[in-house]
């Protein structure tokens, strides 16, 4: 009987045993098993967020996901759940982009449980981690090992996607359009076989192999994609005849989906690819129809942004409304603010400002020449009517050097605004018959030397590269060889025509003042060219660097930041200087013009009257206003001046 009590007290011992046992090791299950349903439910509530992988996650779940692994590491390290929770904890932190916090829990992983089986999803996440941590290079590296370990098929496939994208976002497109290939080839999914069938194609769009991308985005079909799926690959088929300009054949593509209603979600894009369409075949009118009732049927989408920037192009290139495009590039951000036609809209915006800004400049130099001209050709009237009876004669001659070289002065100027005229035309617009008219007089003798050498660098890259005559071509480049011997446009010259490089040693005074006559006109950056000037001006007497970047010192504060003090000081600093040169001798009489007080315009055209028109004109010109937007119409390209 006693025996009998032992037996049952040692049977109820151990059960007790085992049902604490039992219970503990429910309770740490339990809580990883709270933990992974609110991952799960959070990767479901921000499924669109992660497939488009754009915009902000919801938060909450993964941080009750991150709480429950916390408490279960922090009660049980030492369960057989610990591997689990610091994987899913970082990629929790991964989700909600604490990218730091995701690092420290894969690596703490990979320290303290080196031979789980989870190490391998581990370091896949981790190396996503290092990605959006601007460590592209280090995770493509992670992403290759990981492809060269024993991993099931599924994470293989997973892990070769992310290398692939990784690879196509740093535009690797031959080496991402490889790895898309052994997903096709590999992939026991025909939904990823798809997918990635369709990636090959892109890759090729980005390589403009468009013909190679049809055939790619015609063979996603053969994997029988989901709806979606089978409708981008169809569209983009269309899209790259399209750049194959087989119009027929897309205008059958397109009106072939928009007669299938499963497809209704997407007939706006198909529309405004139409409208597209009409424009390159020549239907203009009925494009803008087009593209006008998407606006009015798709409003603050990107269909309608994408619309407006569309009519704006439409209005530059084709109908030269300066006015209208600008309405419609300004219409695309309220259309739709993170557009991706926004940046372009306001590209265009910027351009049309710089052609406002360099047209209003250009205009305000024309009519000072005009002026100049007028009042010089009234100096020598009144010189030859002058009564020679006076006391005191005027100097109508020195008056008329004056004039003379401020005129000079202006139309350098009027070159510097021509460049960039025909900049705005070459660039902007491609109008490649504008941009010649403006270049062609910019090549002569006479004009600036930086502008006419940089014109004849442009003409030379046109007759090449636009026009293919590279006889013309070479023709400009043999010019620049010639004509700017020893300078750095020689050596762009003769790179061009393929001729050994010359090595006529330039003393660094000399490239310095290049550098800064570049800042100011090529730059536009009179402040740092000034300083560069100044600088050069202390230097050697010897050089004529040194003498010339005076000269421009006075220049500067005379003709752009209206000082006539510190011109005056700079002008008289040259003659102290450099005494015995013929540009002392000019200078001398520019002081004098600098000095003179402005004069009210008197009536009639005696030599004293002309004399006082001439020295009021020769006052520096108010530095050109900054200007915003554009108006009118582009007129067409000419030389409004000769000279």
């Amino acid at each position: 009987m006693e025996n009998r009590k032992i037996q049952i007290v040692t049977v109820l011992s151990v059960a007790v045993i085992l049902i604490a046992l039992g219970g503990w090791g429910c309770a740490y299950f339990n809580a990883f098993y709270n933990a992974r349903k609110q991952f799960r439910e959070a990767e479901r509530e921000n499924r669109e967020v992660i497939e488009s992988q754009s915009g902000r996650p919801q938060t909450q779940k993964y941080n009750n996901a991150i709480d429950s692994a916390a408490k279960l590491l922090q009660n049980y390290p030492d369960s057989k759940w610990a591997d689990d929770a610091l994987l899913l904890m970082g990629k929790c932190y991964y989700r909600i982009q604490q990218y730091g916090k995701a690092e420290r829990k894969f690596e703490e992983l990979f320290a303290n449980h080196p031979n789980s089986p989870l190490v391998p999803e581990g370091k896949y996440w981790w190396a996503l981690t290092l990605k959006e941590t601007g460590k592209s290079d280090e995770a493509i590296t992670q992403l290759r090992a990981l492809l060269g370990t024993e991993i099931d098929r599924d994470l293989m496939t997973k892990v070769r996607f992310s290398l692939a994208d990784l690879l196509f976002e740093e535009e690797y497109y031959d080496k991402a359009r490889v790895e898309y290939e052994k997903i096709v080839e590999k992939a026991k999914e025909n939904e990823d076989r798809a997918n990635a069938q369709f990636r090959v194609a892109e890759c090729f769009a980005e390589e403009d192999k468009d013909s190679l991308a049809a055939q790619a985005f015609l063979a996603v079909l053969q994997f029988h994609p989901k709806r979606s799926m089978e409708f981008e690959a169809q569209f983009s088929y269309a899209t790259a005849q399209k750049e194959l300009e087989h119009y027929d054949e897309v205008r059958g593509i397109f009106e072939k989906l928009l007669s299938k209603e499963v497809y209704f979600e997407y007939f706006p894009r198909v529309e405004v690819e139409l409208a597209d369409l009409l424009y390159r075949t020549g239907q203009v009118d009925e494009a803008k129809t087009k593209y006008e009732r998407l606006i009015e049927v798709n409003p603050r989408t990107e269909i309608s942004a994408r619309a407006c920037y569309e009519l704006g192009m439409i209005a530059l290139n084709r109908d030269r409304d300066l006015t209208k495009a600008g309405e419609y590039f300004n219409k695309v951000r309220g259309e739709s603010s993170t557009s991706r036609y926004v940046p372009l809209a306001q590209h265009e915006i910027s351009a049309l400002e710089n052609y406002k800004s360099i047209t209003n400049a250009r205009e305000q130099v024309a009519t000072q020449i005009v002026a100049l001209e007028e009042a010089l050709n009234a100096l020598r009237t009144g010189a030859e009517n002058v009564d020679s009876t006076q006391e005191t004669t005027p100097n109508p001659n020195a008056d008329s050097i004056q004039i003379k070289d401020r005129i000079k002065n202006l139309y350098f100027d009027l070159d510097a605004h021509d460049y960039r005229l025909a900049e705005y035309y070459r660039f902007d617009l491609n109008d490649i018959d504008s941009t010649i008219a403006l270049l062609r007089f910019l090549v002569r003798p006479g004009v600036s030397d930086t502008v006419r050498a940089k014109s004849l660098i442009s003409m030379g890259e046109i007759y090449r590269d636009s026009l293919n005559n590279p006889a013309v071509s070479d023709s400009f480049y043999q010019v620049l060889v010639a004509d700017y011997a020893g300078t750095d446009f020689e050596k762009i010259g003769r790179q061009a025509l393929g001729l050994p490089q010359s090595y006529t040693h330039l003393d660094s005074a000399q490239v310095e003042y290049d550098l800064a006559d570049s800042l100011l006109w090529v730059v536009g950056d009179t402040l740092r060219a000034l300083d560069l000037f100044k600088q050069l001006a202390k230097g050697d007497t010897a050089l004529s660097a040194t003498m010339y970047a005076q000269y421009t010192v006075g220049w500067i504060y005379e003709n752009i930041y209206d000082n006539k003090d510190s011109a005056r000081v700079a002008y008289q600093h040259l003659t102290e200087r450099f005494a015995s040169s013929n540009l002392a001798q000019e200078v001398k009489r520019r002081i004098e013009a600098v000095v003179v007080e402005p004069t009210a315009e008197g009536a009639g055209t005696s030599a004293t009257d002309s004399t006082k028109i001439a020295k009021e004109l020769l006052l520096p010109e108010q530095r050109f206003p900054e200007t915003t937007g554009a108006t009118g119409e582009l007129e067409p390209v000419r030389r409004v001046l000769k000279r």
